[in-house]
């Protein structure tokens, strides 16, 4: 199901609020962030590779290799 008109300006104006209090963090919490987002993507791979393959066209062996690759 798409989203509306108003919940894709309401997701856009959060992540332009998340951006401006991205800006303003540290070092040291960005490293925690990404280490914490490797880590999900590590562990949920395979349906991660699964949505790029469904969005993108690519078999999920190459979408997989290719989140490996960027990790």
């Amino acid at each position: 199901m798409a989203d509306s008109a108003r919940d894709i300006e309401t997701k856009i104006a959060n992540a332009a609020a998340a951006q401006e209090e991205w800006a303003y963090s540290s070092f040291a919490d960005r490293k925690r962030v990404m280490k914490s987002l490797k880590r999900w993507l590590v562990e949920n791979q395979d349906a991660c590779a699964r949505v790029a393959a469904r969005d993108s066209g690519k078999t999920c062996e190459l979408a997989s290799s290719l989140l490996i690759f960027c990790f």
